[in-house]
This record gives C-alpha cells, structure tokens and sequence, in this order.
C-alpha cells in the first residue's frame, strides 16, 4: 500500500514532534527544571503517536471513522503540555481539574468513536482540547513571566494565541464544512511548524529561569535562607540612603553549641530566621552577617520602632520551642544619616547590639 502525499506530511509531522521530544528529554537532567521538560518531551511524543497513527492508519487497521487512539492521544498531549508550562513558570498545575476533564472527554470520544455521523464532535473535542491548552498556556506564559524572561515568554504566548486560532478555524471548519475536508490535517500540520519557535522559546524561558537559580543559589545561605554577607552589601549598598540597619545576635549561642550540639544550633538558626522573615516588609534585605549574627536593612520610609521588637519576639518564641528550652536573641539598630556610607550605619548598630549585650541582653537597643 502506497503512501499518499497528506500521510507523507502526517509522518513528517510526527517525526519533528519526535525529534524534538528526544531533544528536550535529553536536554532536562541539565536544568533545575528537569520534571517540566520531561513532561513537555512526553506531550511531544503522544503527538507524534497522534501524527502516526493518521499516516500509517491503513497499515494499523484503522479504518472509516475508528479514531480513538489518534484522538486520546491528542487530549493526553494537550494536559502533559499545559502541565509542563504551569511547571516551568513554577505554578502548581491543577492536577484534579486536567485530570477529570480528560477522563470525560476520553469517555466521551470512547462513545462516539466508530459514527460516522459524530466525526464533528470528535474533532470538536479533540481540537478543542488543544486550543483550550494553548490558549491556557499562553495566558500563564503572559501573567507569570519573570522581568529578565518577558521577551522570550511573551513571544511564546502569541506563538500560542496564534496556534489555538489556527485551531479555533479547524474547529468551525470541520463541524460546518464538508465531511471530508482536511480541517483537522491543517490544524495539526501547522501546529507542529508553530511547535518549533514555541520550544526556542521555552528554551530561552528554562536557560534564563536556570540561571536566576543558580545566582540565587550564589547568594543565598542555604541554612537561614537569608542572602550571604557578599550579597547582602551588593543589595544594601545601593538602598542605604534613609534606611535603618539592624544586627541580630542570639544570645549565649555558644552555650546552645556546646550543650545541645551543632545541630542544635542549626536548628534554631534554621527555623527562627525565616519566622523573622515574616515580620519585614517585602522590600527588606536580610543578610546572614557571621555565624549567629544576621543583619537587617529596613528602607526608607519603614517605621523601624513597630518593626524590629516583634522581630525580636518572633525569633525567641520560634528558637525556644525548636530547642525545647529558652532562647533570646538581642538587637541594635541605627538609622543612616547623610554622608556616611554603609559600614559606618552597621558600626553604629553593631554598637548598639553591644550595648543591648551589656543591658542584659534580650532586648533591643537604638543608636541615638
């Protein structure tokens, strides 16, 4: 049996879809994001089984309106790659709702597989399955896109409107047109051109998304979660004018060492700083100073009074109940005046943690 040019066109299809699926899958262990491109790469391949089994159907035994391996696989592509981008702009994918929506459209194409007379309604939920995806994923692609990614991203979102319009025609098309016409073919064969420059653009998305990754893994301190002392001053330099620094000390933390253990010590460090974090507004930059001692910067404008005792509190209530006995921190603070540059304002707070240490520590002290 001889191959027709349109079943040449399916096979070239699926062959795209399949060669970038091995790409992608071969490309994830290299990337944070690896589960996303493994899902994506899975999205590829059913669509590539979906193409195949239109351009060797005779060779399946898959004759007059028998679709229900082509159409499932279509709607199993769809949710693996609207899961795949809620994964790549770090969204929870509503696994429940994609979930029952393509066991009832399976259902349904289970039921109407083999009538002639439904092949609108298969391609209505078939096709339909693909546009709602693409519009969907577009929609993440535009609300969720990072500053350093909108180029890329917003790039990817009109690649999809304009698919899930291609899609969108298919589906009037063939429910109005003839019964043979090629609606669904088109649709599909486009979709796999417009598939191209959509993984660019996800590859772009997931190499800039990577990188932010690692310079956040640069920056950070991986016990408190707070910016390392680098980072800290790279942060702070250019946001001093006007702000107040504070610096944080636990009290008597050698003891909490060397009674309980270093792990002991970690934990308390590990479990009271992000509670501090709680307390900052979000324009706040904490930093991890040396060993216990962390350091604040509150902007300009923070009312640091209202600010820095319940930071205080927050640190003592979260350190003593993951110790199991009582834990104090102290704190001195000082506003920035004008002139002085960084290490001047944090020399004058750390004065005043000095003079908190000698007042009795477990409390908070001002630079007047």
């Amino acid at each position: 049996m001889q191959l027709t040019s349109i079943d040449i066109a399916f096979f070239s299809a699926a062959l795209i879809n399949f060669t970038s699926a091995v790409m992608l899958a071969g490309f994830a262990p290299a990337t944070p994001l690896r589960n996303a491109l493994f899902v994506y790469a899975a999205g590829l391949a059913l669509v590539a089984i979906s193409l195949l089994t239109v351009a060797f159907r005779a060779w399946l035994g898959i004759s007059g309106q028998d679709w229900l391996i082509t159409n499932t696989t279509s709607v199993l592509s769809a949710a693996c790659l609207l899961i795949s981008i809620h994964l790549v702009f770090d969204r929870t994918p509503p696994y429940w709702v994609i979930g029952t929506v393509v066991a009832i459209l399976v259902v349904l194409l289970t039921i109407f597989d083999g009538d002639v007379d439904q092949r609108p309604l298969r391609n209505l939920i078939t096709v339909g399955a693909m546009m709602v995806s693409m519009f969907w994923r577009a929609s993440i692609a535009l609300r969720y896109q990072a500053r350093d990614e909108r180029t890329p991203a917003t790039a990817m979102a009109l690649l999809l409107a304009i698919n899930g319009s291609v899609m969108l025609v298919a589906i009037v098309w063939s429910s109005f047109g003839a019964k043979d016409n090629p609606a669904v073919g088109f649709a599909a064969f486009t979709g796999t051109v417009i598939s191209v420059p959509v993984i660019v653009t996800l590859l772009m998305i997931i190499n800039r998304r990577s990188q932010a990754n690692l310079r956040k893994l640069a920056d950070t301190d991986s016990l408190s979660g707070a910016l390392n002392r680098r980072a800290f001053f790279e942060h702070a330099e250019e946001r001093i004018a006007g702000a107040t620094i504070a610096m944080i000390d636990f009290d008597h933390f050698k003891q909490i060492n060397d009674r309980h253990g270093h792990q002991a010590g970690d934990r308390v460090i590990a479990t009271s700083i992000p509670a501090l974090k709680k307390h900052l507004p979000p324009t706040a930059i904490l930093g991890r100073y040396g060993g216990e001692e962390f350091v604040v910067l509150l902007p300009a404008g923070t009312d640091a009074d209202t600010r820095i005792e319940p930071m205080r509190l927050a640190i003592n209530t979260t350190a003593s109940t993951a110790l199991g006995r009582p834990v104090t921190a102290s704190i001195g603070h000082a506003r920035h005046q004008s002139g002085e540059n960084i290490d001047a304002t944090i020399a004058r707070a750390d004065q005043a943690l000095y003079q908190a240490k000698a007042q009795g520590r477990n409390r908070c002290v001002a630079d007047i």
